[in-house]
């Protein structure tokens, strides 16, 4: 037998591609190169591919091997075999680089990552969450006299929040309440449960009705759920303009609303979407300019007309109560009666069809109904609404119609509510009277820029109501009013009217004057005229008190038949708000004292401010006072001694930007970290706590039970508060004096379980103390 030796060397080289040949020359290098570059990396829309791909030259062109291509994902049929040339695929560029034999590939978009703009998206981080438990007491205190008379009264509503629940009342006292009213009268009661990842608000207590339009609202004693998309402002529900398309080569975009730029992106090659564009209720106008690398224009418009009370496609709002019918409210605390029950669902078919269906029942009552919104052509907005009731001896039906177009130039509105005889709701059944028949019209013309005319009419029928003890009456409305910005504070409003009910007519003439003197001072001066009364004129004027520290005072005079004198001073304090009216008129003089507030009781703290707010934050600034706090980069207040304040007119539900001003930092004081986004749940307390502690620095030097110092970079940890510090050469530790920590522990890396108690500094001596780290060894005991 023969054997044939191979150098190992060699074989190595034929099992390895990329091994470089013994006898390589530059020709065989050159017709290499000409056959392709082989096996090479590959970037897909910037992310390399975990396989290389095989590719060659074709042609002069470079192609890629129908597997490779199926595996890196390029758009090539399933299964496909041989080479196949890059230009020839349907993607939109590719680079080869022959230095670092890489191929760069990028798709076309098919309408995500750049590509999708969402105009309204939010361009932040979500807020943390940080629930307090809070109560909080809402208050208006007021002494009046008249007359001879003086009376006493107050509106307290206290609510206890954590979070997203709410438990609160109202209550009302009134001295001299007269004989059909009590003193003391409780309004509401209610639990409140919002759930904002499922924008539901579940109510228990003292509820309004929820329903359509025609469906009119009432207090019941009982339980409701329903949608609140207040609860995620993230969520668009109504249908906002959009356009799709596709570009070839990266292109940018510039939105135009109304004539108006606003906004421009930059999107690639492929298909590509702009949608949820803000636009102002009614008629509008929005375009797209694409703009490609090489300079080229084409701009798109359309048409829409945008209507806040309709559901997008695939939004579903919906809402159901059951309670006992309230009635007297404001006047006796408890008047509960008969039991009903109300739901009603609307949801978006289309961009511009929303439907929905209702119905209410009880006190012997069945009502139905379903309702439409649609826009038709862009330019308007029909509805529509149609009821069936039933009752024990009776049927009844409503019909409801209106259309309506907003827009620059020229507006206009019309509807009418036609209930049949028989026609009977809820409302009706519990004392409030039948459904009127209704018919009202208006249009707006918008004769300059600055100038404004409107036209409206209405006409209000009412049946008669024997057990109301109510005849019937037709009451009819014809009114024209025209506004006129003079320039840009001052503003000219007349309007002419005519009224006609109960067999009676009148007609109204007026003229106003508004002059601003600056963004908290306005007058104005008015004259009016009516058949029943001979001319009158009233001079105002006003400056509110909108921040805390300022004073605030309105005065009122009006000369004619009815002459009358008022005036109203206020003050506005960090606790309270307090106001004093006075008013003369027909031989009679009154005067009124008035405090209003809150007061919020949270972390063991009560807190008292001017006024009632959507949501409070609690701001800590660890131990250290006198920190300057910003909320949205503005300087809202100083903590306290204790390191606490509260921050009113928090926008609840939305993120929001707390930090400190650093330059105003108490020279005691160390922030670690205080940039905080937070997000306040509606009608609670929120918690930001910043990373801020008093520091003054003492000299520590620690040892072991031996004398000898710890070791260099080990570390200590100051209990409770759980704060490290590095031990440097012989045993030293830069500790804070100030600490309220009341011993230190070894680091549990190093192996012992150490305690020790830590002395009273005297930070005005210079003396350095020593502390002896007292550990007890871990020891484990094995038993067969």
């Amino acid at each position: 037998m023969g054997a044939i030796t191979v150098p190992a060397q060699s074989l190595a080289q034929s099992d390895d591609p990329f091994a470089i040949e013994r006898d390589l020359t530059f020709k065989k290098a050159v017709e290499a190169e000409k056959e392709g570059p082989g096996l090479s990396v590959i970037l897909v829309d910037g992310i390399e591919q975990k396989r290389m791909v095989d590719l060659k030259w074709v042609d002069g062109e470079l192609a890629i091997l129908g597997e490779s291509a199926e595996t890196a994902g390029l758009p090539v049929e399933r299964g496909a075999k041989g080479y196949i040339k890059l230009s020839q695929l349907d993607i939109a560029r590719f680079d080869f680089d022959r230095v670092t034999q890489q191929l760069t590939v990028k798709n076309y978009r098919k309408g995500d990552g750049p590509n999708d703009v969402n105009v309204a998206r939010r361009n932040y981080e979500p807020g943390l969450q940080a629930p307090l438990l809070a109560g909080i007491v809402d208050y208006s205190l007021n002494a009046s006299h008249s007359g001879g008379n003086t009376q006493l009264g107050a509106y307290v509503a206290p609510r206890v929040t954590y979070g997203n629940f709410n438990l609160g009342s109202a209550f009302t006292f009134r001295t001299n309440a007269g004989p059909e009213r009590s003193e003391f009268v409780r309004l509401d009661t209610t639990a409140t449960l919002a759930i904002p990842n499922k924008t539901l608000v579940v109510r228990a207590g003292d509820v309004i009705t929820l329903g359509s339009e025609v469906q009119r609202p009432l207090r019941l004693g009982g339980i409701q759920i329903g949608s609140d998309f207040a609860l995620r402002p993230d969520i668009i529900t109504n249908p906002l303009p959009q356009f799709e398309g596709q570009v070839s080569v990266p292109t940018s975009i510039d939105l135009i609303v109304n004539d108006r730029r606003f906004q421009s992106s930059d999107i690639e090659a492929g298909e590509f979407r702009v949608h949820n564009i803000p636009m102002a209720a009614g008629r509008g106008e929005v375009s797209v300019v694409l703009r490609d690398e090489l300079g080229r224009e084409t701009v798109r418009t359309a048409q829409i007309y945008i209507a806040p009370e309709m559901l997008d496609r695939g939004i579903t709002e919906w809402g159901a109560t059951m309670g006992w019918v309230r009635r007297r409210y404001g006047t006796i605390s408890n008047d509960y009666r008969d039991l009903v029950g109300m739901f009603f669902i609307r949801r978006g078919l289309t961009r511009s069809l929303s439907v929905g269906v209702s119905g209410e029942g009880g006190n012997g009552l069945w009502n139905v109904g379903g309702q439409a919104q649609t826009t038709l052509a862009n330019i308007a907005m029909v509805y529509g609404e149609m009821r069936y009731s039933h009752t024990a001896d009776k049927n009844g039906t409503l019909f409801k119609l209106g259309a309506e177009s907003v827009g620059r130039g020229i507006s206009g509105r019309i509807e009418a509510i036609v209930p049949s005889t028989g026609y009977r709701d809820i409302a009706s059944q519990s004392g409030d009277g039948r459904v009127p028949r209704q018919l009202v019209g208006s249009i707006d013309f918008d004769l300059a820029q600055t100038t404004r005319f409107q036209l409206s009419a209405t006409r209000l029928s009412r049946p008669a109501e024997p057990l109301l003890e109510r005849q019937a009456d037709t009451t009819t409305v014809l009114r024209a009013a025209a506004r006129h910005e003079l320039n840009d504070r001052m503003t000219l409003t007349g309007d002419l009217s005519y009224r006609e009910s109960a067999g009676q007519s009148e007609f109204v003439a007026g003229l106003n004057l508004n002059i601003r003197f600056g963004p908290r001072t306005s007058a104005s001066a008015s004259m009016r005229h009516t058949s029943t009364e001979k001319a009158t004129g009233q001079l105002s004027f006003f400056r509110p008190d909108t921040e805390i520290g300022e004073f605030g005072y309105a005065a009122h005079a009006k000369l004619g038949g009815r002459t009358r004198f008022a005036g109203t001073a206020a003050y506005r304090a960090p606790f309270a708000r307090f106001a004093a009216d006075a008013e003369y008129a027909a031989g009679t003089a009154a005067a009124r004292l008035r405090a209003e507030g809150s007061l919020v009781i949270a972390d063991g703290r009560v807190f008292a401010r001017d006024r009632a707010s959507e949501a409070y934050a609690l701001v800590r600034t660890g131990n250290v006072g006198g920190v300057t706090v910003t909320h949205e980069h503005r300087e809202v207040g100083q903590s306290d001694e204790g390191g606490r304040l509260l921050v009113t007119r928090i926008t609840p539900l939305v993120p929001m930007q707390f930090d400190v001003a650093p330059d105003k930092l108490p020279a005691t004081a160390v922030a670690r970290s205080t940039f905080r986004r937070m997000q306040a749940s509606r009608g609670g307390v929120v918690l930001v706590d910043m990373d801020i502690e008093a520091y003054r620095s003492v000299l520590l030097r620690v040892v072991d039970e031996q004398g000898e110092p710890l070791p260099v970079g080990s570390t200590i940890v100051s209990m409770p508060s759980g704060r490290e510090y590095m031990v440097a050469f012989d045993g030293l530790v830069d500790f804070n004096g100030l600490s309220e920590d009341e011993w230190i522990a070894l680091d549990p890396g190093m192996g012992g379980d150490c305690r020790t108690v830590l002395p009273e500094f005297d930070l005005d001596s210079f003396a350095m103390p020593d502390l002896v780290a007292r550990c007890t060894s871990r020891t484990m005991a094995l038993k067969d």
